[in-house]
């Protein structure tokens, strides 16, 4: 398949910006930049002006560009990974919708549009698809609808791989985990033999395949003579993606904890200081969304994402919103903080990414 390396880099850029905002905190972290990079793709189709602008340079690209090239990565109702969209329409709402903009969304691969009263049953409804494109793994994603909010833009992105080589009842064992402040934890360890060394001036690694090899994990390791945050802090789309891209085939030594892991990401402040500013403020132009002076801005964004890791494989699972309103060693044990990605093995993007400081009860 062909992809366009422009872009490609784009989004590397976006999801390891993205990444290094979301990880400041001391917490474990887990985002996926691919699932709000759809929302923001979809959003970007009602965007004007300066505010179309901010979200082209954030993104990388213009909507059509993104939409195409997120859905020649992630394929169409997949097994092992699927998205889908939907776009909920206020039908009370006291606007005629821009049908331009209607039918890029509806033309928007996965992309359902509908249109509602937004009432409780509706809240019902939307958890309900939640539940359904997550296979169970997120059950809900809001607790009420707001009845003057006028449009609901989400993505599910659902992860569901075996690894390729399975783990035996002598692979696995307890193991001490050792966090950032030295407490130990004791826990079960997975250990296996892989055959992709990652290693850069910052960090060390590998690459474990999924059984249908289109997907792989990575893990990264501080270098000793570098801390965990300097080895976020150090990260850059550029680099991540060079260090994907030249992993070595040699076979290693791995050992990683079992773990499982709930984390709700509160993108608004990350995309401001990354550049969209405009799109929550009263200077949103969103004049593309309908033929109407009405002033819309974007007043609430979330994600929440899941992920548990364990002998058989990896399950994940990202849902994000948005609500428009009318105003190096050879042996590689991840018994320390680290990072770790689910990546489409022939782009190299980031799927989820994610970081470990402790283990989660």
């Amino acid at each position: 398949m062909l992809y366009d390396n422009t872009t490609i880099q784009s989004i590397f850029d976006f999801s390891v910006r993205l990444f290094k905002e979301a990880a400041v905190t001391k917490e474990n972290v887990l985002i996926s930049p691919i699932s709000l990079l759809y929302v923001l793709a979809l959003t970007q189709y009602g965007a004007r002006g300066n505010t179309l602008a901010q979200m082209e340079a954030v993104t990388g690209a213009d909507a059509d560009t993104l939409i195409r090239v997120l859905g020649n990565i992630i394929p169409d109702m997949g097994e092992t990974l699927r998205a889908a969209n939907a776009v909920l329409l206020n039908d009370d709402a006291a606007i005629n919708y821009n049908h331009d903009f209607l039918n890029a969304l509806k033309n928007s691969m996965n992309t359902g549009l509908f249109k509602g009263i937004f009432d409780e049953k509706l809240c019902i409804r939307i958890n309900d698809w939640v539940n359904s494109q997550t296979r169970g793994q997120i059950s809900r994603i809001i607790d009420h609808i707001s009845p003057t909010s006028l449009m609901y833009i989400f993505n599910a992105l659902t992860f569901n791989a075996p690894w390729e080589t399975q783990y035996s009842d002598s692979d696995i064992s307890k193991h001490t985990f050792t966090t950032e402040t030295g407490r130990k934890q004791t826990t079960t360890f997975l250990f296996s033999e892989e055959k992709q060394y990652l290693s850069d001036k910052y960090s060390y690694g590998f690459m474990k395949p999924y059984a249908d090899k289109n997907y792989a994990f990575v893990a990264l390791l501080p270098n000793y003579r570098v801390s965990f945050n300097r080895l976020i802090s150090t990260l850059t789309g550029e680099q991540v993606q060079s260090l994907l891209n030249n992993a070595q085939n040699r076979s290693i030594r791995t050992g990683m904890p079992k773990f499982a892991l709930r984390y709700e990401l509160n993108p608004v402040n990350i995309l401001n200081g990354m550049g969209i500013i405009d799109a929550f403020s009263d200077k949103a132009d969103f004049s593309g969304i309908a033929d109407s002076c009405i002033p819309v801005y974007i007043n609430q964004a979330s994600q929440m994402c899941t992920i548990t890791l364990d002998e058989y494989g990896t399950k994940c699972a990202a849902v994000t919103y948005t609500i428009l309103t009318s105003l190096s060693g050879m042996y590689v044990c991840l018994d320390r903080p680290f990072m770790y990605m689910i990546i489409d093995t022939h782009t190299k993007l980031p799927l989820f990414m994610g970081t470990i400081r402790k283990i989660p009860k």
